[in-house]
Parts: C-alpha cells; structure tokens; sequence
C-alpha cells in the first residue's frame, strides 16, 4: 500500500482573504474632508489608510491625530439601519470635538476604545437612519451620555452648535465676527505685547486670545465659548496663515486654488472647476495673503517685482501677479502638490489621455525614445 503524503499549501498574504473595501469619508479637525476607500475598521496609532481615486491600489496613511472621525458608508445608501429612538438598547451619547463641532450617536452596550477611536453610530436626524463610524478618541473633548435626544448645553446654559452653524448664528444675532475680526485685528497691531511680537506661534495665539476677552468685556459683547473660539480663528488664519485659502490648501480633493480677486476665488476637484465659497475681505488682505505665501519660499513680490513663481514648502507651484503688471488687480494661482504619482493608467481613467496617446507614449518609453511635451498646464 503506498504512502499518501499531503502538503500545507501556505497562501502569499496577498492571495489571503481581505475585508472589502468600503466607501469612507474622513473627517478632519482642521475642516477638510477626504474621501476614497479602506478595508480598515478602526484607528491604530500610525492612522486610517484610504485609497483615493487616484491611487486605487496603494494606501495612503492619514494621521490619527489629524482626524475628527471617519464615516463609512454613504448618506444615500438605502440599506442604513433606521434610527431606533427610544426603542434603542445602546447607550445614547454626545460627542463633542476639539474644534466644537458636536454629534448625536450610538454607542453598543459594553463597546471599549478599540485602538485610537471608538465604533459608533452617527445619528442622521434628518434621514431617521444611522451611519457607522469610528471617532478619534484625541479628538474627543467630551462624551455625554443621555436619556433622551436633547441639544446639548455647555455650562453657562447655553446651546452648543455645530462648526458650521457658528457664523450663520452671529450673524442672525446681529454680530458678524469677520467685522469683529477686523476691529481687533487692528486693536492689536496699537499693542505692545512681547507675545505678539515673539514670532512663535503658540505664544502669538495665547496672547491674541488674551487680548480678545479684554476687547469683547471692554466693548460689552458678549460671545459663547465657541463663537470665541471661532473669532480668534479667523484673526490667527489672517496672521499666521492665509487667511480664506487655508481651508482650501488643507482640503486634499482640491487640486488647483485660482484668485482673480478678492471676491473671485476658483478651485478645481477632480478635474472639474467650480466657484469657492470664500472670499478676501478687500484687495489689501489678498495682497497680504500673497506676500506672505510667497515669502515662505524666500521671494519677495512688490511693484518693482509684480510676478512671481515659485514653490511652496509643501511642493505646490504658486504663481503671483499684482500691481501694476495685473491691470485688474492681484491675482494668485496655487498647484497643489499631489501625494500619490499617477500612473498612465490613471491618466487614461481621468481623460487627460486617450487610449491612443497612451499606447503611443508607452511604446515611446520602451523604446527609449526622446519624447517632448509641450503646452500650458491644468
């Protein structure tokens, strides 16, 4: 009787089961958003790896320290689990964040930290429904646990809002914190204060929030905590960043920043250019906003030198023009760098070349060819 032998087939860890992708939107403390796909669940302390439209097959990490939570799945999927309402066995809690923002959700009974974040279920109000989550547990100022769905109060007894809301509310109450801003922004330049001055930014932004309390119990105004919060943004953006483009310069799906005013700001995601909804306040904090970008990249732009081109820290391209070479005043557009290198298939997908140009420059490259490429950008 002859001997059988087996063998243990030992599978590559590529050929080994992977959960499936899903659709995730991270959502980030500084406001951006980004959206693509991951077979990840949870936060670990390297972060949550998502694959964007532009790099399908390699993973880029973003930090756990840079996310406000991460949502997976889709509002208009049908399939969400319908919101339980009272009849629910989960712990209802409110979550609020470092940057203000607060959010209704569901937590399982007996559910721990697991990693950097925490398994929850965001409350889409609106829709009746629930989308899983995961929150960044250094993100978190405060979970509330509640009987019931109530707004949340801070406590002085006042309503917390969420980020968004913040201006809209000021503005209905008669306050508009960009004048506000203006005002103290130039209170502050008449004041003698090392911290303004030290050119170190935690110092700068300690010292401005000092500032603005004297201001607002000077002028009798009275703001809630994240109102306050949000003033010494927009005051701190303007110093020590730049100003409206911040937003934008932090959002990884726009990939080309146009300014052909201070009301006139443009930005393309995905090949597709659309208006912003942003703007300058007047042509002196545009023109502001560009000495200062480009002094960072060790130019300096005024009217003897109207034009400038050059490379942020970050490998973005800017390119600045203002007076009196730009008739109609200061114009500014920024290339952004991108993380993921795309690939001729990549460029096939997005249009930029066709199937024929594509076999054309592949069979030029194997060849070894010289190849030329002329034309304007974007």
């Amino acid at each position: 009787m002859s001997e059988v032998k087996t063998e243990t087939l030992h599978l590559p860890d590529d050929a080994r089961q992977r959960p499936p992708r899903v659709k995730v939107v991270v959502h980030r403390l500084d406001g951006g958003l980004e959206d693509g796909e991951s077979e990840a669940r949870s936060l670990t302390s390297a972060g949550f790896p998502i694959y964007s439209s532009g790099d399908s097959q390699r993973a880029r990490m973003v930090p756990t320290s840079d996310i406000k939570y991460v949502v997976f799945g889709s509002v208009d999927d049908p399939t969400l689990e319908p919101d339980p309402g009272e009849k629910s066995t989960s712990r209802k809690a409110i979550l609020r964040f470092r940057d203000g923002e607060w959010i209704s959700a569901y937590i399982d009974q007996g559910v721990q930290p697991d990693g950097e974040g925490i398994a929850i279920k965001i409350r889409l109000a609106e829709l009746q429904r629930l989308i899983p989550a995961v929150a960044a547990s250094p993100s978190v100022l405060e979970m509330q646990f509640v009987d019931m769905w109530t707004t949340p109060t801070t406590p002085a007894g006042q309503p917390l809002r969420r980020r968004s809301d913040i201006l809209d509310a000021a503005a209905r109450q008669g306050r508009d914190l960009n004048k506000l801003a203006n005002d103290f922004r130039d209170r502050l330049a008449l004041i003698r204060d090392v911290g303004l001055t030290t050119g170190d930014t935690l110092a700068f932004s300690r010292a401005v929030r000092t500032h603005l309390d004297r201001f607002l119990l000077e002028d009798s105004i009275t703001l809630n905590s994240q109102e306050k919060s949000a003033l010494a943004d927009i005051i701190l953006r303007a110093a020590v960043g730049y100003g409206p483009l911040d937003s934008l310069l932090h959002d990884r799906s726009v990939s080309e920043i146009m300014v052909n005013g201070p009301d006139q700001v443009f930005i393309e995601r995905r090949g597709v250019l659309t208006k912003a909804d942003v703007r300058f306040e007047d042509e002196n904090q545009l023109l502001e906003t560009i000495r200062r970008m480009v002094a960072t990249t060790g130019r300096h732009i005024d009217g003897l030198n109207p034009m400038v081109d050059a490379r942020l820290p970050d490998g973005s391209r800017v390119n600045a023009i203002i007076r009196p070479a730009a008739i109609h005043g200061a114009a500014l557009t920024i290339r952004k760098f991108k993380d993921a290198v795309l690939g001729i298939e990549d460029l096939k997908h997005e249009g930029s070349l066709s199937p024929a140009m594509a076999e054309f420059l592949s069979a030029a490259v194997l060849g070894r060819m010289n190849i030329l490429v002329s034309g304007g950008t974007g």
